[in-house]
């Protein structure tokens, strides 16, 4: 009985780690505005975390965004969407979500915001992120800057949304934290995942 529970709280641990462990991913940013690249040169390392909260449903966030419109950055906040939909067809995964009176700077910007993006089998992704700024709430027929950032990177954390279980043929390992390992290091535990077989380990 004991062995029984032990397994059912290893199998627990592993599908935690793998629905629930938010997917990192690290890259730069390409912002337009006004007809224009505002941030040529920016070789500024953004992230972008996608949190799976659902079947084909995550929440998106790109962290510490800021706009530097001449005289230096100007941190507005996170960029934050609820309930975006994925699905995943040819091993590319696909994004799609929007948000609207998305505030920043403290509240001094509202926004609606749209979200289309993309990531491929190895983890590389683009983003596309349409930031509509309104310039006056409280009147509807008010001007709106377009402010359209591409975020461009690859996934330095998290297993991946597009990986089926059942295609698997080779043995993949991940330590607690959900991180896939490549090298695995003996005397260390591990959580493995082959087919639809997951286990705890040392290796």
């Amino acid at each position: 009985m004991k062995k029984i529970y032990t397994l059912l709280f290893v199998a627990l641990i592993a599908c935690a780690a793998f629905s629930a462990k938010a997917l990192t991913y690290q890259g730069t940013l390409v912002i337009e505005m006004m007809d224009g690249v505002i941030n040529e040169g920016d070789e500024t390392t953004y992230t972008v975390e996608v949190a799976p909260i659902g079947d084909g449903l995550c929440d998106f966030s790109l962290a510490n965004f800021a706009l530097d419109l001449g005289d230096g950055p100007v941190p507005l906040g996170d960029i934050f969407i609820e309930d975006v939909t994925t699905s995943t067809s040819d091993g590319v995964t696909t994004y799609s979500g929007s948000k609207e009176g998305l505030t920043l700077a403290e509240g001094d910007i509202v926004a609606n915001v749209t979200l289309n993006g993309t990531e491929d089998a190895n983890g590389a992704a683009v983003f596309n992120i349409d930031v509509m700024w309104i310039v006056d709430p409280t009147d509807p027929e008010n001007m709106q800057i377009p402010i359209n950032v591409v975020f461009t990177g690859s996934r330095t954390s998290g297993i991946a949304l597009t990986t089926s279980h059942s295609s698997l043929t080779t043995t993949e390992y991940y330590n607690l934290q959900g991180v896939r390992v490549n090298s695995p290091i003996k005397g260390q535990i591990y959580i493995t995942r082959n087919a639809d077989k997951v286990a705890k380990i040392v290796y």
